[in-house]
């Protein structure tokens, strides 16, 4: 995803599965204060999870990598890091 992927402040829902996805998550994902739902599924995503997702004020549902609100441990990652307690 690209950076400037925050500067979408409207953007309500996001879903990425199975799409090729790649690369780093940028730390601009935490500008969405709209975006209630944040599906990225099936990726090949790398990298940490940015502590700013945690900055999501609207979120009610994420799969970032396979890595769930409920279940944050899931090994099928490539993602390292843990979702923080603020998305929880």
């Amino acid at each position: 995803l690209p950076s400037e992927i925050g500067l979408l402040r409207s953007l309500k829902r996001m879903y990425g599965g199975s799409t090729g996805l790649s690369g780093p998550l940028p730390s601009e994902i935490g500008n969405l204060p709209k975006l209630e739902w944040l599906m990225l599924p099936h990726t090949l995503l790398t990298g940490t999870i940015p502590p700013e997702i945690g900055n999501l004020p609207a979120i009610v549902r994420i799969n970032i990598g396979n890595k769930l609100q409920n279940n944050p441990s899931n090994t099928t990652s490539r993602l390292g890091g843990t979702l923080p307690t603020e998305v929880g």
